[in-house]
C-alpha cells in the first residue's frame, strides 16, 4: 500500500501553533515583538507572517494599536488588503478581536480607524461617518 501525502501538507494552517511558537519567533523576517508574534500565530496560524508582511512600507503597524491590545496595526491593514474589510466596524468586530468585549479600549479603535483610514484614503467625513456606524452597530452591546 502506497502512502499519499494528505493536501494538509501543502495548504496553509489557520490553527494555533504556539506550541511550536520556538520556531517563528526566532524567524529573521519577525521585526515585531514576540508577543505580538505569539498573538499573530494564535490567531493567524501558519499566516502570520503574511500579516507581518502588511508592515513593509510602515514597520509602526507592527505596534499594538494601545497599550491595553494585542491586536497590531498590520491585522487592521491585513484585513483590508486580504480579507477585504471596507468598514471600521467590519475591521473591529469580524477581523480582529478588538471589539470582541465591547469597545473599551477607545485608543485601540481610534488607531485602528487612523490606520485603515489611510489605506483606504477616507476623507475626515467619511472617519465621522465610520465613527457614528461604529458606536450604532449592533454588535456594540
Amino acid at each position: 500500500m502506497s502512502c499519499q501525502a494528505w493536501r494538509t501538507s501543502t495548504t496553509a494552517s489557520w490553527c494555533n501553533l504556539t506550541e511550536e511558537k520556538s520556531i517563528y519567533l526566532a524567524a529573521p523576517q519577525a521585526a515585531a515583538t514576540a508577543a505580538a508574534v505569539e498573538h499573530l500565530l494564535r490567531c493567524y496560524g501558519t499566516e502570520w507572517d503574511s500579516v507581518i508582511k502588511t508592515s513593509d512600507s510602515d514597520p509602526s503597524l507592527l505596534n499594538p494599536l494601545s497599550g491595553q491590545s494585542e491586536i497590531i496595526g498590520a491585522q487592521a491593514i491585513f484585513a483590508v488588503r486580504e480579507e477585504m474589510a471596507m468598514t471600521l466596524s467590519d475591521v473591529v468586530f469580524r477581523r480582529t478581536g478588538l471589539g470582541t468585549t465591547g469597545l473599551d479600549d477607545r485608543q485601540a479603535v481610534t488607531a485602528c480607524a487612523a490606520a485603515i483610514g489611510k489605506e483606504l484614503k477616507w476623507s475626515e467625513e467619511r472617519m465621522r461617518e465610520e465613527a457614528a456606524r461604529l458606536s450604532a452597530d449592533p454588535f456594540n452591546r
